[in-house]
C-alpha cells in the first residue's frame, strides 16, 4: 500500500501496476521537483524515506543526489529531455548501503532514467526509473576474477610448459655432451697410452718424453672438461652453497696465469695481466678462480699461435670490470646471443685441435649472475673476442 495518495492523474499516467511493483524503483515529481509518489520499491529498501516523503523536495531528500551534481539530469528532464544514467560511469542515483559491502561496492548499483512525465503534451514533472544492478555487478566481478586468475594460471601453466620444454631439451643436451664429448677423448687417450706401453723399448727417450707430455696435456683437457661439466651439474643443483668472501682479484689472476702457462707457451701466446694490486673482490674465490679458468682457457684455446691474452680489471663506481680479450679466431655476431642457452652450445674445437664442451661461458654465466653482475661478450669474426664481467664491488 502507498502511504500517500496519488494524483488520478499521475495514477492514469502509470498505471497501477508500476505503483504496486518493487522490481523497479520510481519516483514520481512535478516540475518544481517536489516528490508526488515513491512506489514500493522504496518501502522495501529505504523504509525510513518511504514513510515521510510527502510534501518533500527531492533534493532535500535525497541531498546526495546535488552532492553529487545529478540534479543537472533532472533540469535537463524539465526541459523534455530524457536522460540515462549508467552505472559504469556513476555507479547509483540513490544511496543505498549494502548490508554486506562486497569489496570497494558498498551502496547499492543502479542503473537509471530520468525522463520528463507529460500529460495532454505538456510537461508536468519528471519520473524516475532505478534498476538495482548489484547482484549482476557483483557476480561480474567475481567472474572478471575468476577468469583473471584463469588468465594467469594459464600464463603460469605456459611459462611452466615452456620451461619443462627447455630443461627436457637441456637435459638431452647435457645427455649428448656425456655420452659425445666424455666418452670421446677417453679412447684417444687409451689409444695413445696403449702405444706408448706396446712401444716402450722401441722409442728414444726424446720420443717418449714427447709422447708422455702430449698425452699429458690431453688428460689436463680431459680433466677440464670433467671439472666443467661438474661445476655447472653442481651450480644446478638445489641446496647449493654460495660463499662470498673478500679476496685480492690480481692474486687470484696470476694463480690462473699460473695454470695455463704451459698451454700459452706452446702455442707462443703471450698473457698480459693489467691489474692493479689493491682491487678487492667479494665473492664465492672458487666460483671466480672457475670463472677465470674458463676465461683463460677459452682465449688460449681459440687464439692461433703467436697472438695475445689481456687480462685487466679495474674500478668504476661501485662496480669492478673484469676482462679478458684475446687476439684469436673471432665469434659469428649470429651466434654471440646463443652462448648462454644450453639447449644452444655446442663443442668447438680450438685452433689446434683443442676439445671442450661448450659449457664454459654458459658456467660463467651463471657465476656472473649469482654475484648480481653482468656479463658481455664483444666479438667478430677473425677479430678477437672480449668478454667483460661487470661485478659489484660488495655484494654482501
Amino acid at each position: 500500500m502507498l502511504y500517500v495518495p496519488v494524483p488520478e492523474k499521475i495514477r492514469n499516467v502509470l498505471g497501477e501496476w508500476v505503483l504496486e511493483q518493487s522490481y523497479f524503483g520510481i519516483i514520481v515529481t512535478d516540475e518544481e521537483l517536489n516528490v508526488i509518489l515513491l512506489n514500493n520499491w522504496f518501502k522495501e529498501n529505504l523504509p525510513h524515506i518511504f514513510t515521510r516523503y510527502k510534501d518533500k523536495n527531492l533534493l532535500d531528500l535525497f541531498p546526495n543526489i546535488k552532492e553529487r551534481k545529478l540534479d543537472q539530469y533532472y533540469l535537463s528532464a524539465l526541459t523534455g529531455k530524457p536522460n540515462f544514467l549508467s552505472q559504469a560511469f556513476h555507479h547509483y542515483l540513490i544511496e543505498i548501503p549494502l548490508l554486506s559491502p562486497y569489496e570497494n561496492i558498498k551502496f547499492h548499483q543502479q542503473n537509471c532514467e530520468i525522463s520528463p512525465l507529460f500529460d495532454k503534451g505538456k510537461i508536468i514533472g519528471t519520473i524516475t526509473r532505478i534498476e538495482n544492478i548489484t547482484d549482476r555487478i557483483i557476480r561480474e566481478s567475481v567472474l572478471r576474477k575468476k577468469i583473471d586468475e584463469l588468465k594467469d594460471a594459464e600464463q603460469k601453466l605456459v611459462k611452466y610448459s615452456e620451461e619443462l620444454l627447455e630443461a627436457n631439451i637441456a637435459r638431452d643436451k647435457m645427455l649428448s655432451i656425456l655420452a659425445h664429448d666424455l666418452k670421446g677423448p677417453f679412447y684417444p687417450l687409451k689409444g695413445m697410452l696403449d702405444i706408448i706401453i706396446e712401444d716402450y723399448n722401441s722409442f728414444s727417450d726424446k720420443e717418449l718424453e714427447d709422447n708422455l707430455k702430449e698425452f699429458q696435456n690431453r688428460l689436463i683437457g680431459y680433466y677440464a672438461l670433467v671439472e666443467n661439466l661438474l661445476n655447472w651439474a653442481t651450480m644446478q643443483r638445489k641446496g647449493f652453497k654460495f660463499n662470498p668472501t673478500t679476496f685480492l682479484l690480481n692474486e687470484l689472476i696470476e694463480n690462473v696465469r699460473t695454470i695455463f702457462h704451459l698451454n700459452a707457451t706452446k702455442k707462443n701466446i703471450s698473457i698480459n695481466v693489467s691489474v692493479a694490486e689493491d682491487i678487492f673482490l667479494t665473492g664465492d674465490k672458487d666460483m671466480i678462480f672457475t670463472l677465470l679458468r674458463n676465461l683463460l682457457g677459452n682465449a688460449i684455446k681459440f687464439t692461433s699461435k703467436g697472438g695475445s691474452v689481456k687480462i685487466s680489471a679495474q674500478v668504476q663506481n661501485e662496480n669492478i670490470i673484469l676482462s679478458v680479450e684475446d687476439t684469436g679466431i673471432g665469434i659469428p655476431k649470429e651466434k654471440i646471443d646463443k652462448l648462454f642457452k644450453l639447449s644452444e652450445i655446442s663443442s668447438v674445437n680450438g685452433t689446434d685441435g683443442e676439445k671442450g664442451t661448450g659449457l664454459g661461458l654458459l658456467i660463467c654465466k651463471e657465476i656472473v649472475d649469482l654475484h648480481k653482475g653482468k656479463i658481455n661478450v664483444i666479438s667478430e669474426s677473425g677479430k678477437g673476442t672480449n668478454i667483460i664481467c661487470q661485478f659489484p664491488k660488495d655484494i654482501l
